[in-house]
């Protein structure tokens, strides 16, 4: 076709360094600063009910917001007893056996959720006979905009002159995490006039698959 290169000189590979650590120990942070403070007035008035911690969870919440999407307490069994501000019954994510079992060994639970991109985690509140805290902060969707922008380009480079590419849809399966260099690749699998289909990948640092795109893309006609 005029104006277009050949399909094999459409790999492209992008870095991106994910700040995915830099959320995490945010989330960290404010999760033992916020567990300290419930665990304090535990201390201070023994007989304090779910009810009365509702005011004290929304208190310390605005104290260490640092981006805290939502804060809740759970029992053993995962049950919902009480909830922050702002923290809403719709937004609840269950948490499953093996999440509560590690938070009740004493761990500090983190769970990534890439598709809502947000991570959650779970902590064991420590003066109290069966009450878990678990809180989600939301993290920005890099993952996603790499690989939209990794396989546009990738669609890009099939037009000499270049074109503007448009992003018609875009489908992305989550299959890992990363916390630190993030390397992803698109090719082109089928070109039309101005009609692209593109696929692509993004690897951590050490190789292992992160997520899966496969997309379609429309060059804008060149003027």
């Amino acid at each position: 076709m005029a104006g277009m290169r050949h399909a094999q000189a459409t790999v492209l590979t992008l870095l991106l360094t994910v700040q995915v650590c830099v959320a995490a120990l945010s989330l960290y942070q404010s999760l033992v600063t916020l567990a300290g403070y419930l665990n304090e007035a535990k201390r201070k008035a023994t007989f304090l009910r779910d009810d009365q911690l509702r005011p004290l969870l929304s208190q310390a919440q605005a104290v260490v917001q640092r981006g805290l999407k939502e804060a809740y307490l759970v029992d053993g069994t995962g049950k919902l007893m009480t909830r922050g501000e702002r923290s809403y019954l719709f937004d609840f994510e269950p948490l499953t056996p093996q999440q509560l079992r590690l938070a009740s060994e004493g761990n500090t639970v983190l769970i990534p959720d890439w598709k809502n991109n947000e991570f959650r985690a779970l902590i064991r509140l420590e003066a109290y006979a069966d009450r878990y805290l678990y809180v989600t902060r939301t993290v920005d969707g890099s993952i996603l905009s790499l690989l939209d922008i990794t396989l546009s380009m990738s669609a890009r480079t099939l037009y000499d002159p270049p074109r503007s590419i448009m992003t018609i849809d875009l489908s992305t399966q989550f299959i890992g995490t990363c916390t630190g260099l993030l390397k992803a690749e698109g090719r082109v699998i089928r070109a039309g006039q101005t009609t692209i289909f593109c696929e692509g990948e993004a690897r951590s640092g050490t190789g292992e698959l992160v997520a899966k795109a496969i997309g379609t893309f429309r060059a804008r006609s060149a003027k």
